[in-house]
């Protein structure tokens, strides 16, 4: 199905899916008889649990989703959705606890609802305590996950955890508050919302590793590139490489079993006509990273992908600006390995930040690329170069792309990589010299 019609249709059944208990709730409602506080209050309760549920829909892998859409925009949606999903669930709980009929105060019965240790209070009340709790944690160690010096892989293992409580804990809450959720029809809503998401857990926690221990990889060279970047180069064993376009992200599993939670995503930084190998150009920034030059030939790893939907030498494109910051290479060096092996001659210009020569990754091929195609201009740009360096110096700018680019830069498509500061940056200059044909990959993980 074509992209421009699977987008709107899968953003329509994702909000249907959120705001479903809505439509329930006016063939209910009248019989209950309450003010509009405590009705705005029950509102922001079932969004906030329906929100939860479906948070991790944008991000989970499913191929159609990450297909037709942009993953950091799915990955921003993602954290929306979550701290969305914890201000309307703390507001469902103030809205119980505060009384306006005369003045501000408090209602003494909300605040014994806290009473989570005492016999008196009702099950319902523990159940809906350790749901907003947990709404409460996953936000702040999401939002503040390095300040807080999480371990990543710590984190994730956290985040489930909530995630469970949250869901389990808030539907259970729900149920036996018994309200709304006598109705025969917001019971099948509830019951059947949930069913989806514990198939969506399965399909990714269960589906997808059985698929990718029927299709292991074997690790076939890892080679240095730079300054703390490596090459990691897979071959698959006995099956094809799916298809994938310059610029696309997968996720690799290596040392440990696809149904482990130690997964990480990287930009595929091979041609797409390579039917042998895959290859991935990974830069040390963490536990994981640092141990890809100690990887062994022969060892097994499995890749869960490609994601990611936009295609920079899709046909219609008639020139391209790439644009790297360190280890944002590594989509690029698909990209013009892709149009190497086509013969693909449609003008390509490089702009590529780093910070001293020692960070150069695929110096030797981008040259030798630059010497066979006159079309493909190289312009390396360090932030800290050698002594008699004679090319650009300092940041990415304005200036500098005026300088380097064609008159018709506008007309161009653009493609950017790397950490968030440098996509930051170049956003405001595109804004400036008026350029729109613009997709960007920032490098970080969640």
């Amino acid at each position: 199905m074509n992209k421009n019609i699977m987008r709107p249709i899968l953003i329509i059944i994702f909000a249907l899916l959120i705001f479903s208990p809505l439509f329930v709730m006016p063939f209910v409602g009248p019989q209950l008889g309450r003010n509009f506080q405590r009705e705005l209050s029950i509102v922001l309760g079932f969004i906030g649990l329906t929100m939860a549920g479906w948070q991790l829909a944008p991000v989970s892998r499913f191929t159609p989703a990450q297909k037709v859409f942009n993953m950091d925009r799915l990955y921003k949606i993602h954290h929306i959705l979550s701290l969305l999903a914890v201000v309307f669930v703390t507001a469902h709980y103030l809205l119980l606890l505060l009384n306006f009929s005369e003045g501000i105060s408090f209602n003494q019965w909300a605040l014994n609802l806290l009473k989570v240790f005492s016999a008196e209070t009702p099950l319902r009340a523990k159940m809906g305590v350790s749901s907003l709790l947990a709404y409460i944690l996953i936000g702040i160690t999401s939002a503040w996950r390095k300040q807080l010096r999480l371990d990543y892989d710590f984190w994730r293992v956290l985040h489930d955890i909530f995630t469970v409580i949250i869901v389990a804990a808030g539907l259970t809450h729900i149920l036996l508050v018994n309200n709304y959720s006598s109705a025969p029809a917001m019971q099948i809503l509830l019951w059947v919302q949930t069913s989806l998401w514990i198939l969506a857990a399965l399909y990714i926690r269960v589906f997808k590793p059985i698929q990718q221990l029927r299709q292991p990889y074997e690790i076939v060279e890892v080679r240095y590139e730079a300054q703390g970047v490596y090459s990691l180069a897979l071959s698959p064993r006995g099956f094809p490489i799916p298809d994938f376009h310059p610029g696309q992200v997968a996720w690799l599993t290596v040392r440990e079993s696809p149904f482990s939670l130690r997964r990480y995503p990287f930009s595929i930084a091979s041609s797409n006509k390579n039917t042998e190998r895959v290859e991935f150009a990974i830069k040390e920034l963490g536990n994981f990273t640092a141990t890809i030059k100690d990887l062994k030939k022969g060892e097994t790893a499995y890749i869960d992908g490609p994601f990611g939907h936009h295609n920079i030498t899709a046909p219609e494109v008639e020139g391209m600006v790439l644009i790297a910051g360190g280890i944002g290479i590594a989509p690029i060096m698909s990209i013009l390995r892709s149009m190497k092996d086509e013969n693909d001659t449609r003008p390509a210009y490089l702009l590529y930040g780093m910070q001293t020569p020692q960070d150069y990754a695929f110096r030797s091929e981008l040259e030798q690329l630059a010497a066979q195609n006159p079309n493909f201009h190289l312009v390396p740009v360090f932030e800290r170069p050698d002594q008699g360096w004679q090319g650009a110096t300092g940041f990415i700018t304005e200036k500098l792309m005026t300088e380097v680019l064609p008159d018709n830069y506008r007309d161009l498509h653009y493609f950017v990589c790397g950490p968030h500061p440098m996509i930051k940056a170049m956003e405001l200059c595109f804004g400036n010299l008026g350029i729109e044909k613009l997709h960007t990959e920032k490098f970080e993980m969640a």
